[in-house]
């Protein structure tokens, strides 16, 4: 396979890429570590750093909403863009931790956000909601994700834990992972839930 490679001729750089989605529009976008959030049209980049409102140029994980926002998880807070410009959510409106490092659009429109240290948080439209952090055995959430049967699965710094919505009960159901870190959550067409992780990938 013959690779792309965008770089200063596309407007990027070469810069570190952590996170990326695409929107309902076909418009992808893609956060990076330091250079703020680049928007593709057309093979050609768009940049928005901290110049054009952006709260920092360190972003770890994006995410769409049903009404075309893009949400971005960033090292000073929680950040929503609405083609226009940036609101600005902190722990001074409602989150457990400013370093946001996954995000997540369940079923109900709900925004998710897992923090360092922190816990997890959800955005319902109106308010933000924590899942404290004395809930995991590991405070730290690298990724977060929905099944078909509505439960919701954190990935941990100490293993995967799974939670009731309408209880918030959380339980540890696979003892094998408690030791490593889970980044990754992925449920196929088939109902298997893949759980990638420091020591490979777990089915």
């Amino acid at each position: 396979k013959n690779f792309i490679k965008y770089n200063s001729k596309y407007n990027i750089g070469d810069q570190k890429i952590t996170s990326n989605v695409e929107d309902y529009n076909g418009n992808k976008w893609f956060g990076s570590g330091g250079a703020g959030l680049f928007e593709m049209d057309e093979g050609r980049f768009h940049v928005l750093t901290e110049n054009q409102g952006l709260p920092s140029n360190n972003i770890f994980s994006l995410t769409e909403d049903r009404e075309g926002n893009i949400w971005l998880g960033t090292s000073e807070g929680l950040c929503r863009y609405g083609g226009d410009r940036f609101i600005m959510y902190t722990a001074d409106d409602g989150l457990s931790n400013n370093k946001i490092i996954s995000a997540y659009t369940d079923s109900k429109n709900n925004i998710w956000f897992g923090t360092v240290m922190g816990g997890a948080n959800y955005y319902n439209g109106s308010e933000i909601n924590t899942i404290p952090a004395s809930s995991f055995k590991s405070s730290t959430i690298w990724c977060i994700r929905q099944t078909a049967d509505g439960y919701y699965w954190f990935g941990t710094t100490n293993g995967v834990a799974r939670m009731d919505f309408a209880t918030k009960n959380i339980i540890y159901p696979f003892p094998l992972l408690d030791n490593q870190v889970v980044y990754s959550i992925l449920e196929d067409k088939k109902g298997a839930i893949y759980f990638g992780t420091d020591k490979g990938i777990y089915v």
